[in-house]
């Protein structure tokens, strides 16, 4: 079964709010739209991949997307079945990509330009000994696990220096990743003694949410973050509130929910909080009692002694949460 869906990154999430957030002549902005760009292509990777895992796995295999423990390590997939786990690293590279035995180096070309990169190999190598650990602390110590490089597109090219080193057994094309993860728990043909449900299960209880500290990353004040509500039609900001409706001056666009989207990009650029006066200036309405109808109506929980509003948690930490 699928336990825990693959979500929209926090990176991906948080830099479309900056990008609505600031100005259009931004000094970085070129850099966050690429940096977008990149994280987009691997998502959109690990969703292809995840294509292929839910259809032929479900069945037989739990299966946990996105898997942030102790603050300190993270897994696109986990796959636990009767027999053993799979730690699972998905990577979206086009054209060649060459595993290099001799140098102990990762390369990339793709339209004549080569990179290196850390090789994914050892990435998926280094989880596989922290989630051991990590399940030695939870009083489980005997799963075989299994670390897995996944490219998740087909047409990539994947070449090995020396040819005669095997590596199919730790590198594949997504769409072949299920079958040699059932191939390899049913040769192990011996039980862990765990429900596979139940460490799913506990592992999803302690997984946390990954914290985008886009301040550090990028520099960015969050004095430069713009307010208001953006028009759905012309992504104006500074949409006006008449009635119980939005409108834009410049387009006439009428939206009932283009706040909500507003409130969405505070809490991820902002904070994990709001009061009703810090709503209403960044709405910019001038009635508290619309501020409060619209901050219920966001499924917030409201601080009485500090008054005000809280995003709800997810897990272990606050969705967006930043220090300000």
């Amino acid at each position: 079964m699928i336990m825990k869906p693959r979500p929209i990154p926090n990176e991906i999430t948080t830099l479309e709010a900056l990008l609505r957030r600031l100005p259009p002549a931004y000094k970085r902005r070129r850099m966050l739209e690429q940096d977008l760009a990149h994280r987009q292509q691997g998502y959109d990777g690990e969703k292809n991949v995840d294509r292929f895992t839910g259809a032929l796995l479900k069945n037989n295999f739990t299966l946990l997307h996105d898997v942030y423990l102790d603050s300190t390590f993270q897994i696109d997939t986990l796959i636990i079945g009767p027999h053993c786990m799979f730690v699972v690293e998905i990577k979206n590279y086009k054209g060649t990509i060459t595993l290099d035995y001799k140098l102990n180096q990762f390369t990339r070309e793709y339209k004549g330009v080569v990179t290196g990169f850390r090789n994914p190999i050892i990435q998926a190598m280094t989880n596989k000994l922290l989630l051991t650990n990590w399940l030695a602390e939870h009083n489980i110590d005997d799963i075989p696990i299994i670390p897995l490089f996944v490219i998740s597109d087909p047409a990539t090219i994947i070449k090995v220096i020396p040819e005669t080193h095997d590596i199919s057994s730790e590198i594949m094309h997504g769409e072949y990743m299920p079958q040699h993860v059932i191939k390899v728990n049913h040769a192990l043909n011996k039980p862990h003694g765990h429900l596979h449900q139940k460490i799913g299960a506990m592992i999803v209880q302690e997984c946390e949410t990954y914290h985008f500290d886009y301040q550090q990353k990028y520099a960015i004040d969050p004095k430069d973050l713009l307010g208001g509500v953006q028009c759905t039609g012309c992504g104006r900001l500074g949409m006006r509130r008449q009635y119980n409706s939005w409108i834009c001056e410049k387009c006439q666009t009428v939206s009932k929910t283009a706040h909500i989207q507003a409130l969405t990009d505070y809490f991820l650029v902002k904070k994990p909080w709001i009061s009703n006066s810090e709503c209403m200036r960044f709405l910019g309405i001038t009635s508290k009692n619309v501020a409060t109808k619209l901050l219920k109506e966001h499924g917030l929980y409201y601080d009485p002694i500090h008054r005000r509003w809280h995003v709800k948690q997810v897990n272990k930490v606050p969705v967006g949460k930043i220090t300000v």
